[in-house]
């Protein structure tokens, strides 16, 4: 699991338990055992992870947060 922000991280990771955490998604795309990548971000932050899963030829999940108000 990998997130920019540490204490999302660790929330986040203490209730999931993932074998790896980080916050640095290019560390956890290099590790062997990455075969799929769910990318949950706001659009802006998208590009370079998405490229970086697509260059290891990983499945992707994409998901965008909807910040409009009903």
């Amino acid at each position: 699991m990998a997130d920019l922000k540490q204490d999302r991280l660790k929330l986040v990771g203490d209730k999931l338990v993932p074998d790896f955490v980080t916050t640095d998604f290019r560390e956890l795309l290099k590790r062997p055992e990455a075969t799929a990548a769910i990318h949950l971000d706001d659009e802006h932050l998208h590009v370079e992870p998405i490229l970086a899963a697509v260059e290891r030829k990983l499945s992707l999940l994409i998901e965008s947060p909807w910040h409009g108000a009903l």
